[in-house]
């Protein structure tokens, strides 16, 4: 799905963060054209790429058990890569500052599969259509956790235009390492994951939710999408 670059407002305002929270500063971001995959890669697209990968799990099932370093070389595999956390969170949220990819609405299990519906178990791609962003983009709430580009590191206040996270492990501990933030473990550098997952509740859906991971950690929660400049490779 093409997403026509614009402006928004990346984060929440600090004055209604949550003990923690991870949101903050609240920054304005300039984003070029895009396209994102429209649903998370599944397991028969994958198995193209890798064919033994977990040869049991459902083909319509988002993929899952696959490291941040696995998700890059599918992507590239592609001619693509990994979305930014500013391409992931713009396509969940729009110019509009959607609370959730499908508007202000509060999550229901027609429109995200976490932890509240009923066995917490993974779901086919696309399964909750309700939950879709006006654009057509699947699944950027719940069902599995999604690899971004980006080390994770607190936001700079700064506005910025396409941005892609720090530029190495050295930044990104750097930043960490000097934030106000108060976090568990401040100076270890991991990949963005988005979205919340099957196994988490409704407060890690919102659009504006980060998280991160080792990124050479397999997870049966966490998988991925592809996306592409708005001028490369898709023939």
């Amino acid at each position: 799905v093409l997403i026509q670059g614009d402006t928004f407002q990346m984060g929440i305002p600090e004055d209604v963060l949550d003990v923690l929270d991870l949101r903050a500063p609240q920054h304005r971001v300039t984003l070029s054209d895009f396209y994102l995959q429209e649903h998370e890669v599944t397991n028969a697209e994958y198995r193209r790429f890798d064919p033994g990968h977990n040869p049991d799990a459902p083909d319509d099932h988002p993929v899952v058990r696959v490291s941040w370093y696995d998700a890059m070389a599918y992507a590239e595999w592609l001619g693509g890569t990994l979305p930014t956390e500013a391409q992931w969170e713009f396509a969940a949220r729009g110019t509009k500052g959607r609370k959730y990819p499908w508007g202000n609405e509060d999550p229901t299990c027609e429109r995200a599969n976490y932890s509240e519906c009923g066995g917490a178990a993974l779901a086919a791609a696309k399964s909750c259509e309700a939950g879709a962003t006006p654009e057509g983009i699947y699944d950027l709430a719940g069902n599995v956790y999604e690899w971004c580009l980006d080390l994770y590191a607190p936001y700079e206040s700064m506005g910025q235009t396409d941005p892609t996270g720090p530029p190495s492990v050295e930044a990104a501990r750097m930043l960490r390492q000097f934030s106000m933030t108060i976090e568990a473990n401040p100076i270890t550098p991991g990949r963005v994951l988005r979205g919340g997952s099957f196994s988490y509740s409704t407060w890690r859906l919102r659009a504006a939710y980060r998280s991160y991971f080792d990124p050479g950690g397999r997870f049966d929660d966490s998988g991925f999408r592809v996306a592409w400049a708005s001028s490369g490779g898709l023939e």
